[in-house]
This record gives C-alpha cells, structure tokens and sequence, in this order.
C-alpha cells in the first residue's frame, strides 16, 4: 500500500484557512434555494425517482397522439437517437428523425418472456420497426434481463428491425450482452436532450403554453434536476473538496469528525460500562472503531497486546480514551431498521484475537476457559451473538434497556469470569 507523506500542523491549517475561505457553501444554499422555489407537480408529490413514473411519463411523450403538445416532435428525436446508438451504422440513416412515423407506444409490453417497460413501434421507408426500452432509475437489472427480452423479441418480430435500450441516468451497460438484436446503453441525458430540443421547437412563436407543454416542461427540469448523472450540483460541490487543495482539509476533517453512528456507539458504550460495573463490579472501559462498533471491555486487558491498525480508525471522545480497543473485548453494533424509525438491531461479540497478538499460552487458556463456559471459538477467534431484541433510541432511558440487554444476551458475566479466570491460571 502506497503511504502518504506526513503532514505537518502548518500544512493542515493552511489546507483549512483554504477550505473556509472556499464559494462551494454559498452555491450548495443557492442550489437548494432554487430547489425550493421550484413549481413541479413531481415535486409536490415525490415522485422524483419513482421508476414507474419515469416510464409513465415517457410513454406519454412518446405517443404523438397523447395531449401534451409536442406532437411527435420528442418521440421522434428520441427514438432517432436510440437506433442510431444500436445500429452504429450506415442503416441508421434511414432512421433520421424526419423519415420516422410513430405508430404505437405500449407500457409494460409482454413479448412472451417477461415484461417490457416500452415498447415503440413504428415504420421508415425501409420498413417497420419496434425499439424495446428497459427503464432503470435505481434498481439494478435483473441478470440478462435485457438479453432475455431481447431474444423474446426476435421471436415476436422476426420481419422488423428491432431493437432494444437499457436507460438509466449514467447509461450503464447491460449485465450480459443481448445476441442478434442491436442494442444500446441510453442515458437519461438523450432524454433531456430530445425532450429539450422538441420543446424549443413547439414553443417557437408561440405566446401561451397549453397544459401539456407546462407538464413536459417540468418534467425537463426535472430530469435535469434529478435524474441525470452529475446532474446534482451538490454532488458535484462535494466532489469538488476531494479534489486539489481542499483534499488534505477533507481528509483531516474526516480523521478527526465523529459520525452520528459513533455518537450513537458512544452512547452504547457508555451505558454498557454503567451496567457491566453494577452487574459485575470494578472498572469498564470504552473505545468507539470509527463507523462500526462499540469496544467494552476492562482496563486489565489492554495489557494484552494491541489491535492493530491506524489510530485514526477509532475515535476518541475524551483525553482519557485508550486509543486502541483491548486485544480481548466485547463489541456492540448497532444496525438500524430503516422501516421502524428510530430502532436498531443490536449486535454482541467478544473478541478474542490470533496468537500472534496474545500469545499462545494465553490464547489457548482463553480459548479452553471459553469452552468450558459452553462457548467454543470459530476459526475466526470470535464468539457472535445477534440479538432479537429491537433497541429504540430516544433518551438515556432507552441506552440503559440496551445495554441491559447487551449484558444479558453476551453472557457477559460468564465471559468475563471464563477469560479472567484464564489469565489467573494461564500456564
């Protein structure tokens, strides 16, 4: 692994006197302040990244016979664009916007072997056509989807040019490539660009915009707002502190910055050194692995060697912190369930780490004391139980149900005794 070079204290405040002084604050609240602003029916109802709305509303783009007012004038620049991109060739000249006559557009089309987002059917003077289109906002393709419906394609269609895209925002490529049907990745940016360009074109001269024209022109916004890859100007801004002289601000400010799940594994092991001292008295201790766990354990054992690793990967709320967890410990996750509010799965360890980090001697008394308590080590040295119970985070009561918990379901008065009972009569 390549190392960075050592940064000194007048670098990193240089690096954030830069950072402070940088616009990217400004333009995120002047971005979010037009967000705001924003007349959108997509945005009243949420419905920004709801894939179904997305076909929706291109099937009735598509349809030059649909209300909106474009006519065919979207349908046809777009479609254009996307057997130019799967056919790359010579005879996708006669597929020229002008030459296209769309004929019908179908939603949730069933060709024999699933479903079809669209489906665009229509004719040049070189004959009919059909253009599958597999629309992806968010969810991954189902491995060769598109290689599936492709197939079943050509057998529905054996006398048309057919084809087929796969559309998301960035233009990702299927998972297995479609065999003996032009095929293409189209982004959400062709979209745009059609749609955008067909507007212009129906808006010229004209004094006032119907209905369907105002409908469209949200959804332009917000396809540019939203769904085109980079499209985000705050993920841009964020980027943007990655790169150059801000990176050095970035990285020491991320060393340093707790996380709300660390301050949530502080809480926990906070409340679990409360509850291990009552239940099994003298002093616990607690360290926070940055972005993970809770580490407990007693101050004793910190003599047992050293995990290893950065220091930077375990934070330290106050002074009098160790550092670095104890080689042997007990860990407490937290995963939360993201349907329940504010509730986590609480997950409890004990770790007990190689030989090479503790020594044999202690490490197969550990092990033998464990066993005997009924818990045999895996071959990972780790002893893991997943608790049942469902842990709502709202005030200090509920930390103490947790760690309540968290002592009752680790055994860990039974550890406890078993690994120190070992370290007395370690050979």
């Amino acid at each position: 692994m390549v190392q960075r070079p050592h940064t000194s204290d007048e670098q990193i405040v240089l690096a954030l006197q830069e950072l402070a002084a940088w616009d990217g604050p400004e333009r995120v609240q002047e971005y979010l302040k037009a967000g705001r602003d924003e007349r959108s029916i997509f945005k009243v109802l949420r419905l920004q990244r709801e894939e179904r709305i997305h076909s929706d509303m291109l099937r009735w783009l598509l349809d030059p016979k649909e209300w909106h007012g474009l006519g065919a004038e979207f349908a046809r620049r777009f479609v254009a664009v996307c057997m130019a991109r799967c056919l790359e060739g010579s005879t996708s000249a006669a597929f020229a916007p002008e030459s296209l006559d769309i004929k019908e557009v179908l939603r949730e089309y069933h060709p024999g072997d699933g479903s079809i987002d669209l489906l665009v059917t229509g004719k040049t003077e070189r004959g009919p056509f059909v253009l599958a289109i597999e629309n992806k906002v968010d969810a991954p393709e189902e491995v060769g989807q598109v290689a599936k419906y492709a197939a079943a394609l050509r057998r529905k269609f054996p006398k048309e040019v057919v084809a087929i895209v796969l559309l998301s925002p960035e233009g990702r490529m299927p998972n297995r490539t479609p065999e003996g049907v032009p095929w293409a990745a189209v982004s959400y940016e062709h979209v745009h660009t059609a749609l955008e360009g067909a507007l212009a074109e129906v808006s010229r001269g004209q004094t006032n915009t119907s209905t369907g024209l105002e409908i469209a022109q949200q959804y332009l916004s917000l396809v540019g707002r939203n769904i085109m890859a980079g499209s985000d100007i705050i993920d841009d801004i964020c980027r943007e502190i990655l790169r150059g002289e801000h990176a050095e601000a970035w990285r020491e400010i991320r060393a340093r910055m707790p996380s709300e799940i660390d301050e949530l594994h502080r809480a926990l092991g906070a409340a679990c050194c409360e509850a291990f001292e009552r239940e099994c008295g003298e002093e616990w201790i607690s360290v926070v692995r940055r972005g993970m766990y809770a580490t407990v354990c007693r101050p004793a054992w910190l003599q047992l060697g050293e995990a290893s690793g950065d220091d930077r990967k375990f934070v330290t709320f106050e002074e009098s912190d160790p550092p670095r967890p104890a080689s042997i410990h007990f860990r407490f996750r937290l995963y939360p369930l993201d349907d329940e509010g504010p509730r986590f799965k609480l997950e409890a360890r004990i770790k007990v780490p190689p030989p090479g980090v503790i020594g044999r001697r202690v490490h197969e008394a550990v092990s033998r004391a464990l066993a005997e308590a009924g818990h045999k080590l895996p071959s990972k040295d780790q002893f893991t139980v997943t608790l049942a119970n469902k842990i709502k985070v709202e005030d200090d009561h509920h930390w103490d149900v947790a760690a309540n918990h968290a002592f009752k379901d680790a055994h860990v008065a039974a550890l406890t005794r078993a690994i120190e009972n070992a370290l007395d009569r370690k050979p």
